[in-house]
């Protein structure tokens, strides 16, 4: 029997988790599998780890859960989870956020496309809403997001846990690029998880000679880490840390002055952190 972890990473947002729960309980599994949630809780604040101690009274045994001592962000909770599959035994990693919420047969539809492969590889569940798949069941792509993402234990092993220093952004994609270095990654076109949170808030846009200036609404300590580790998620040793770079300070630094020139410091102390590979936790969320 092969064991598949479903890796969920939460903070703070009980009612998200409530219904992942429900649906994760519901899902559809191919003969010769088995899945245990494992439920990595960020320290929340709210009544997340009173809810879970009920369901520990009620005896479902089906879940894992464990509590960090702090809030470590995506970043330390998918690392944390990630080893601690590993260490528990699990053939599979299937990991998501708390507000990712699986159709009933996308993780059936994920193995489905599995077992066609004789080589091992990841794959990555539809979770934006992709429809560009050319008319066939899976594509090969170089990322991914941390929603989604299917890996055998193999390749962990290979490969290494993600990074816990990023706290948010980017470390999916650094993870990611890893992998592919060795291995494929597949997306699956009909393994779909509903996930909205993926859009972010615009601030309201300007217009410079006629041209439209954009750029996202992001607290501080998000902007922080978004800036920080777009560099921090390539090794000096790769040329793409320094297009990274200029891409940054090309892309981002003049909206940033123009449409919220309070968080230019924000923004040079995130670059100046990533060109230095200065990482961990630096900003707390407000």
């Amino acid at each position: 029997m092969k064991k598949i972890a479903i890796l969920v990473v939460t903070y703070n947002r009980l009612e998200c988790l409530k219904k992942w729960i429900e649906l994760v309980r519901n899902l559809k599994i191919k003969d010769g599998y088995q899945y245990v949630p494992f439920i990595i809780d960020n320290h929340s604040t709210d009544d997340t780890e009173l809810y879970m101690k009920k369901i520990e009274i009620e005896n479902d045994n089906n879940f894992k859960y464990y509590r960090l001592d702090e809030n470590t962000g995506g970043s330390g909770g998918f690392s944390f989870g990630v080893k601690q599959t590993i260490e528990e035994g699990m053939d599979f990693i299937w990991g998501m956020d708390d507000d990712a919420y699986p159709e009933y047969d996308s993780l059936y539809n994920l193995i489905s496309i599995y077992e066609t492969f004789s080589n091992n590889v990841c794959l990555y569940s539809n979770s934006n809403f992709d429809s560009d798949f050319k008319n066939g069941r899976y594509k090969k792509v170089l990322s991914w997001m941390f929603v989604g993402f299917f890996i055998p234990k193999e390749i962990v092993l290979d490969i290494g846990y993600p990074r816990n220093d990023f706290f948010i952004y980017h470390d999916d994609t650094e993870y990611a690029s890893r992998i592919s270095i060795k291995y494929e990654i597949y997306k699956v076109k009909s393994s779909i998880i509903n996930h909205r949170n993926g859009v972010a808030e615009m601030l309201p846009s300007r217009k410079l000679f006629n041209k439209k200036i954009e750029f996202y609404k992001l607290p501080d300590w998000k902007l922080y880490y978004f800036i920080r580790n777009s560099i921090l998620k390539y090794p000096v040793s790769n040329f793409k840390y320094y297009k990274e770079i200029i891409r940054v300070i090309i892309k981002y630094m003049f909206p940033i002055i123009y449409l919220s020139p309070r968080q230019f410091k924000v923004f040079i102390i995130g670059l100046l952190h990533g060109v230095f590979r200065i990482s961990g936790k630096k900003y707390s969320p407000n």
